[in-house]
């Protein structure tokens, strides 16, 4: 056969393909036998090659000269591409290389597993341990002794584990060449890419190799951020054109359990196994690969693509929120018993199965765009106001107004009320709201989505779009009811603050807003004042609570500044998308500003609403973490 490239027959195929394995291949191993680059052998190459053109009767010319110059280019392919094969194949740094980064598993290390406890229990030195163990190991019955072979075996031919092993290892690797001293200094960065073996889903993987462990890590700058999350977007886009769809892995029945599905979110979830016949051997290797999967989700491409199972017991509340997950055991230990064993795998599937709520990610997990359920640690917004010491503080000109968290009638009359979005479902069942932004020469354009909490869903399971404002919009907010309507215009400075998510604020246009009255058998009687805001006002769209919304006042020209209460803090766009805290994590962690009702149907709300309404409680969990730390500019006393 002639190849892809149809321009050598059958004889001229053969012909050099007698050439390269009897007169080239020697020439190779003589001439360049550590493989230093086809330069080496380059010159041999074309005095070959025009002695075959020239002299060899079957590579005559054709008399057309295009097609000469093609059989010219073929024939030194063919050359080359014969010798990056044996390259491939023979040379020996290869082997080496695969050998320590994917190291072959052998019987005995597993069986060094096996009695490790025991062996730690005695007193010997490494060496006289290992010497031991080799002769327990050999006297070991033949079928115990071949059942440790083939699980070795296979072992080493599972694609997953080999992949981490090759992240794992890489990075060490990296490590070590950026720091010996050959290089005089260097930094590297190596992405990966593989296919998931059953959802042909593309798993990008990252590794980096630095000077020396507290250096800076390339992406922890906003910049570098946004640079390596559009670098890592453009390869996974060529992954998915360049790893070609794999078949899917058979499956023989007793494995059926192993594969771990996901939600229509993309959230691993715990699979639907029968405990009552399932192997316990079986079942430890559902678990430790459902919580693979759930790391391997967390998207944070600068992790280890293995789990850090000493960390995750050693620093739990680190990586995820160990009160609202209180049954999980990352303690491998542990899980081999089955009393642990058998009660957690119960609770991943009560709590984290396919039709779960809320299953359980890392801390680490992303946010996409449409937020989804679970505990994050980047930033969030809920119901707050500024106080009047940062209105006065960071006030811009004198018809200039800020929202106010005082239930107390303000002595500045130029202060706005907050535009209360909150109409009690008990007094006004079925109400809407619209909010329209006028813009001359267009129509108006519902923006109820501005008035919503950035995790609020609709009542369908669909999330709300966020839209932003148009610096020229004149905004115009209604609140309609059975009875009444009025009609706010929003302050000039929020035209040039106005950021998406965030409360209208706005001034009273001549007459009074009215009141919304309650029912005393839902509000207990609560008498509310004109000024103040009553935590049980809420909207209630198709049947859903929304929780009122609040933002922290931002430092004017500065777009990613914020104060609240003396608190001052440092916000990229990303960050204030993406950070959420959850009710349980604010509770435990002594919160008690914010209530219940202004979190959302998720029990969580944006970060920037925690900044507004209690930004001490923030400042104290950014500090907790090196990496937060610098989205603290300053406190009260500083």
């Amino acid at each position: 056969m002639s190849g892809k490239d149809r321009v050598l027959n059958v004889d001229q195929a053969e012909a050099i393909a007698s050439i390269l394995h009897n007169e080239f291949l020697p020439i190779i191993r003589q001439n360049d036998p550590e493989f230093s680059g086809f330069a080496a052998v380059s010159k041999w190459v074309a005095e070959r090659r025009s002695a075959i053109l020239s002299d060899d009767p079957l590579f005559a010319s054709t008399g057309v000269p295009d097609q000469d110059k093609k059989l010219k280019s073929v024939v030194d392919r063919r050359f080359r591409n014969y010798y990056h094969g044996v390259r491939v194949r023979e040379s020996p740094l290869g082997k080496a290389i695969l050998k320590h980064l994917v190291p072959h598993p052998t019987g005995l290390q597993l069986f060094e597993q096996d009695v490790k406890q025991e062996s730690a229990d005695d007193d010997d030195d490494a060496k006289a341990q290992s010497s031991r163990l080799k002769k327990q190991y050999k006297a070991l019955d033949k079928p115990v002794h071949d059942t440790y072979e083939k699980e070795a075996e296979k072992i080493a031919k599972d694609v997953d584990q080999n992949r981490r092993k090759l992240i794992n290892n890489f990075k060490t690797l990296l490590d070590v060449l950026c720091r010996d001293e050959l290089f005089g200094g260097m930094a590297a960065i190596t992405f990966f890419s593989f296919r998931d073996l059953d959802t042909n889903e593309i798993q990008p993987a990252l590794c980096d190799g630095r000077v020396a462990d507290d250096g800076p890590k390339f992406g922890e700058r906003d910049d570098e951020a946004s640079a390596l999350t559009t670098l890592a977007n453009a390869w996974r886009e060529y992954s998915e054109l360049a790893i070609p769809y794999q078949s899917p892995r058979s499956v023989s029945p007793d494995h059926d359990h192993l594969s771990i599905p996901r939600n229509s979110q993309g959230i691993p979830v715990f699979p639907d196994v029968d405990l009552m016949n399932i192997n316990p051997n079986k079942l430890e290797e559902v678990v430790i690969n459902y919580y693979q999967a759930v790391w391997g989700h967390s998207g944070d491409l600068r992790l280890p693509h293995d789990l850090p199972w000493d960390d995750l017991v050693r620093n739990a509340p680190d990586f995820y929120d160990i009160d609202g997950y209180s049954y999980l055991c990352f303690d491998k230990d542990r899980l081999r018993q089955p009393g642990t064993l058998f009660p957690l795998a119960e609770e991943l599937q009560q709590h984290c199965g396919i039709d779960s709520h809320a299953p359980f990610t890392f801390r680490l997990a992303p946010r996409p765009k449409t937020v989804s359920s679970g505990i994050h640690p980047p930033l969030s917004s809920d119901a707050t106001c500024l106080d009047r010491q940062d209105a006065q503080q960071y006030q811009a000109e004198p018809g200039q107004t800020v929202t106010r968290a005082s239930r107390s009638p303000s002595p500045n009359q130029d202060a706005v009320q907050e535009l209360s979005l909150q109409v009690s479902s008990a007094a006004v069942p079925g109400s809407t709201l619209d909010v329209d932004w006028e813009v001359p020469g267009e129509d108006a354009q519902p923006a109820l989505d501005l008035m919503q909490p950035l995790a609020q869903a609709r009542d369908d399971g669909t999330q709300q779009p966020l839209k932003s404002v148009h610096r020229s919009q004149k905004r115009q907010a209604t609140v309609e009811s059975r009875s009444s309507a009025t009609e706010l215009k929003a302050d000039k400075s929020l035209r040039r603050n106005g950021t998406r998510g965030r409360d209208v604020e706005a001034r009273e246009t001549g007459r009074k807003r009215p009141r919304v009255k309650h029912d005393t058998a839902t509000n207990s009687g609560t008498t509310l004042q004109d000024d103040s805001v009553s935590k049980d006002d809420v909207i209630t769209q198709n049947g859903s609570n929304v929780a009122p919304v609040s933002w922290p006042f931002p430092v004017p020209g500065e777009k990613e500044i914020f104060i609240s209460k003396g608190y001052k803090f440092k916000m990229t766009k990303s960050v204030q998308n993406s950070w959420h805290v959850g009710r349980h994590e604010y509770v435990d962690l002594g919160g008690v500003i914010m209530g219940p009702e202004e979190f959302n149907d998720r029990q969580e709300v944006p970060a920037m609403v925690v900044i507004a309404r209690d930004p001490e409680w923030m400042a104290d969990r950014m500090a907790s973490r090196k990496s937060w730390q610098k989205h603290i500019l300053a406190r009260p006393e500083e």
